[in-house]
C-alpha cells in the first residue's frame, strides 16, 4: 500500500512539473506571435518605406524576429515533446 501511494505521488509530480513546462512553452510561443503581430501592425500603417530611418528600424525588428524564430520553434519542439511524454505516463 505504500509503495502504491508513493507512485502515485510520484505521477502526480511529474505531471505537475511537465504541465509547468507547457504552460510556460504556451506563453513563450504566444508572446512572440503577439510582438510579431504589433510589428506587422506598426509597419503595414507607414507608408513611409524610402524614409532611410523607419527601413533601418525594420531590417533590426526583423533580425530580431528571427532571433524569435528560434526560440519559437525550440518552445514549439519542447512543447510538443513534453506532449508526447506526458500521454505515455
Amino acid at each position: 500500500m505504500a509503495h502504491k501511494n508513493l507512485l502515485t505521488k510520484l505521477i502526480k509530480i511529474r505531471t505537475k512539473s511537465i504541465q509547468k513546462h507547457i504552460n510556460i512553452n504556451k506563453f513563450i510561443v504566444n508572446k512572440f506571435k503577439m510582438l510579431i503581430e504589433l510589428i506587422l501592425k506598426k509597419f503595414l500603417k507607414k507608408k513611409d518605406f524610402e524614409n532611410k530611418t523607419l527601413f533601418s528600424r525594420l531590417i533590426i525588428k526583423l533580425k530580431i524576429i528571427s532571433r524569435f524564430k528560434e526560440a519559437w520553434d525550440m518552445a514549439e519542439n519542447n512543447y510538443h515533446i513534453l506532449l508526447y511524454r506526458s500521454s505515455t505516463v
